[in-house]
């Protein structure tokens, strides 16, 4: 079980000091070798909402750590802060201030007639805790969101009555104000979106109600109704009812990346995907619609249920559920790039473009030839790039083409295997004392050595030498345009 501390010191200094926008994008050799370079579990929480603070390495987690009577609002950040809860919290809602370390979120608080709620910010620079207006009672709205770093919108509902309000307070002062009411139905939503607006979902027996909230210059709120939902947006990804992951090419056509999966979110620059399976976790991209398996998770616990990619790239966070008790995982993507030298008879027919599957065993003929790999014992897939002739031998030099992560650790024995003499290389980034981060390593190892190296469509075994790995972190090229 991963242990929670309350939140009671500051959060610490981050690796790297990272731009609150920032351009890239990712080419399709970048979510063909993409990897997971670092995962922890990081919270025991089942998770309802994560929100990533502007640093893009802290994400805030809002869930219960027992459904449905232990809520909990969960700061991770690294493996060396850990996970911090926010102190007494009563709801599993709240909101990431977009360009501040402050996070608004509900507090318990004890009355004489039972326990109430109370409008909480916490600043993570401090760390501090103020509070903004009166307590009021737990309710099933209690949905936040940041229209600026000083005004927060929030909903109250009232059950008996199936009446919601819509409330805006301001952190420089006065009681919070109601901007909007609704009867007959309860709220379902406040989405935070870019720039100082919102939008809100109203659910009533005739559908769902969504308005456009926003701040003016002037500082009023100014709320406009929204049409409903409704047709496909181009360029798109989207998981349909049969829990099928779909790219929109247009509005007419769409292709079917995969099917069975329980979550999904698109990279900042939307060339590429990640998304869940119940114990797998996939990527792909909108060039090539290959699934990758990131991560295969076939002996947890816990059935996948979501995830959330960061802003700057590098960082995502994962969750899953076990009846009313949930995990979260953090994880640091890079890419991984194998190559490798095999070596073949002099006669042998490798060339440029072979394809070369690494397997322990082998199926066998009735004249005693290769016919096939023994395919459960399969390590990786490699396709030639360049051919050495030699007077007894070939050495053939592969690149990795599978799309199964974990090549490493299948050809090794090790994800970090004993390296060759006089290979690697490394660059480690860090901040005073905080622990470093290594942003790229590369290294030569030995395979293990009763695997060989099938030339398809023919009998040829070849004996794998050496693989090269280069692996790097996702980083974003520069700070975008304002």
């Amino acid at each position: 079980m991963t242990r929670l501390r309350v939140c009671g010191g500051v959060c610490g200094v981050l690796l790297v000091a990272y731009c609150s926008h920032w351009s890239w994008g990712l080419t399709e050799a970048d979510v063909s070798s993409l990897v997971l370079l670092q995962w922890q579990p990081a919270a025991d929480v089942l998770v309802n909402q994560a929100q990533w603070l502007d640093d893009g390495g802290t994400v805030v987690i809002g869930g219960w750590q027992q459904w449905p009577d232990q809520c909990a609002v969960v700061i991770y950040r690294s493996s060396s802060a850990g996970a911090q809860l926010c102190p007494d919290a009563v709801s599993q809602h709240f909101a990431v201030a977009p360009h501040s370390r402050t996070i608004a979120y509900w507090r318990r608080v004890p009355m004489e007639q039972g326990a109430a709620a109370e409008l909480s910010v916490l600043d993570l620079a401090g760390p501090v805790i103020s509070t903004l207006g009166a307590p009021r009672s737990i309710n099933a709205g209690m949905h936040l969101a940041w229209l600026s770093d000083q005004q927060i919108l929030f909903t109250f509902q009232r059950d008996e009555t199936r009446t919601g309000t819509l409330f805006v307070a301001d952190l420089r002062g006065g009681a919070p104000v109601e901007v909007m009411r609704r009867e007959g139905g309860a709220w379902q939503a406040l989405n935070q979106m870019p720039g100082p607006t919102a939008i809100s979902e109203f659910i009533t027996a005739a559908g769902l109600l969504r308005h456009h909230v926003c701040l003016m210059s002037s500082g009023q709120v100014q709320i406009t109704p929204l049409e409903p939902l409704g047709g496909t947006e181009p360029l798109s990804f989207a998981m349909d009812a049969e829990g099928q992951l779909i790219f929109n090419r247009s509005a007419t056509e769409g292709v079917i990346v995969d099917q069975g999966i329980t979550s999904f979110c698109v990279s900042p620059d939307r060339r590429a995907v990640i998304y869940t399976k119940p114990h797998k976790l996939m990527a792909a991209s909108v060039e090539e619609y290959t699934p990758r398996c990131l991560k295969n998770m076939a002996d947890a616990g816990f059935a996948l249920s979501g995830c959330s990619w960061s802003p700057t790239t590098s960082n995502l966070c994962v969750w899953g559920k076990a009846g009313t008790s949930g995990r979260l995982w953090y994880g640091l993507l890079g890419t991984e790039r194998i190559t490798g030298r095999f070596q073949f008879d002099a006669d042998s027919q490798v060339a440029a473009g072979s394809r070369l599957w690494i397997a322990k065993r082998f199926q066998l003929d009735e004249a005693g030839d290769v016919v096939e790999p023994d395919w459960p014992t399969l390590k990786a897939l490699f396709i030639v790039t360049r051919v050495l002739r030699g007077t007894n031998k070939i050495i053939a030099e592969a690149r990795n083409a599978g799309s199964e992560g974990g090549v490493v650790l299948r050809m090794t024995g090790s994800e970090n295997p004993p390296r060759l003499e006089d290979s690697g290389a490394h660059i480690r980034i860090g901040v005073s004392t905080q622990p470093a981060t290594q942003w790229l390593q590369s290294f030569r190892a030995k395979p293990l050595p009763d695997l060989a190296a099938w030339l398809q469509d023919t009998s040829e075994l070849g004996a794998p030498l050496t693989i090269n790995v280069e692996r790097q972190v996702l980083l974003p090229v520069g700070p975008q345009p304002q």
